[in-house]
């Protein structure tokens, strides 16, 4: 069966409360006049990084979110076996710490009754995962910490919404397409849970395509990364590839000139858009990698993501798009999609129906084409990786 976006139901008026909880801010988004108690209400939750060095991520997953909700409220609900629901949307502050993921997932659940949660991002995943687990709430997560964690038997009712094996196998494909004459590859990334999950990843799929990538791990915290950074010019690496998060990226090649790094070697940044290698790497030949399907920042996006970029700066009232649009089809997308959901399995409380309906085939339409699920809570689409060469010129293409 497939519904798009426009078949849902679409947006409500926010209201922001803001209560203490711990260090951080509590946010709920409700419409209607629909309080998360009201029976015809549906609770969602999501744990959101709004402060500490991952905001500028969780504050991109809140807002795309709080857009989804507006627009589905807005087109009237969801009819569910008959009757109307509206979604009240419930964000929690984790404060980009692993303890405050924990704290804001279990709050959700505890005293919001949440039946589903979106987030969080980075090293915090595996802790709400157990906590969704025992709470028995659908999980939607981006986290690459949480790819090998995923889906029956051992959880069943979380899904991912970023591909698993696209955002390594494409960025593969990008290279050897981009940079066909690649052999040996550089792999930089701070040493923690995200890099334990996606190194071993890469590693084989670069050895798969017949090049070596070599890892340049260093401690969390770590500021000066001369010494790494000229061991991995010395080696002589054809691309380096930079991750896994904007800070990282940021910290990485503020140091590449210092640290004589060639500007004719050819870095892919994950996960980045077109934008950031525009101005992280200005005269320099960038891979730009959003993990996001479609690169909303790219001059040659479709007219339907044109108009939802113009929609969604409006939404947030900006001019430019944040540095954390990967978060943005993670969190919009997936909201429509579980609103689809719900509609198709006819129930808002049965989260096992819920989750079998995921699993069925049921697509939709979303920034990076079709969605759909697989019978292990992976979601499988296209995504958009751009060459930025040393003159500006832009090649985009979408790699599997």
């Amino acid at each position: 069966m497939r519904r798009g976006h426009q078949a849902l139901a679409l947006a409500i008026g926010f209201v922001f409360v803001v209560a203490a909880c711990g260090s951080g801010d509590d946010t709920d988004a409700s419409g209607g006049g629909a309080s998360g108690s009201d029976a015809d209400t549906v609770t969602i939750g999501m744990v959101a990084s709004l402060s500490g060095n991952l905001a500028i991520y969780g504050v991109t997953l809140r807002d795309a979110a709080q857009m989804a909700v507006e627009e589905i409220n807005d087109a009237g609900g969801i009819d569910v076996a008959g009757k109307n629901y509206t979604l009240d949307l419930q964000v929690r502050d984790d404060r980009s710490e692993q303890a405050g993921a924990v704290q804001a997932a279990t709050e959700l659940i505890t005293d919001a009754g949440a039946i589903a949660i979106w987030g969080p991002i980075g090293a915090s995943g595996p802790g709400v995962a157990e906590v969704a687990k025992q709470g028995n709430v659908l999980n939607f997560q981006s986290s690459s910490a949480v790819i090998n964690m995923a889906g029956p038997p051992d959880y069943p009712l979380m899904f991912m919404t970023l591909p698993t094996t696209a955002r390594i196998t494409s960025s593969v494909n990008a290279i050897r397409e981009f940079v066909p004459d690649a052999e040996k590859l550089a792999l930089v990334a701070p040493d923690d849970q995200v890099a334990a999950q996606n190194a071993p990843g890469f590693t084989e799929a670069f050895d798969e395509a017949g090049m070596t990538l070599d890892t340049y791990l260093y401690p969390v915290g770590t500021t000066d990364l001369s010494s790494l950074l000229t061991r991995l010019e010395d080696d002589n690496p054809d691309v380096i590839v930079s991750g896994f998060t904007t800070a990282a990226n940021d910290l990485h090649v503020a140091q590449f000139d210092a640290a004589g790094v060639s500007e004719d070697l050819p870095v892919l940044l994950f996960p980045e858009g077109i934008s950031r290698c525009e101005s992280l790497l200005p005269g320099r030949p960038c891979i730009a990698q959003p993990v996001l399907g479609a690169d909303l920042t790219s001059p040659a996006a479709s007219a339907e993501t044109k108009a939802f970029v113009t929609k969604f700066l409006d939404f947030i009232g900006e001019d430019e798009l944040p540095v954390g649009i990967s978060q943005v089809s993670p969190s919009y997308d997936f909201i429509h999609h579980f609103a689809a959901a719900l509609s198709e399995a006819g129930t808002v409380t049965d989260v096992e129906k819920i989750a079998d309906t995921l699993r069925s085939g049921l697509t939709t339409d979303g920034l990076p084409g079709e969605i759909a699920y697989d019978e292990d809570n992976h979601v499988t689409f296209g995504l958009e990786v751009s060459y930025v060469a040393t003159d500006g010129n832009v090649t985009t293409k979408q790699f599997h």
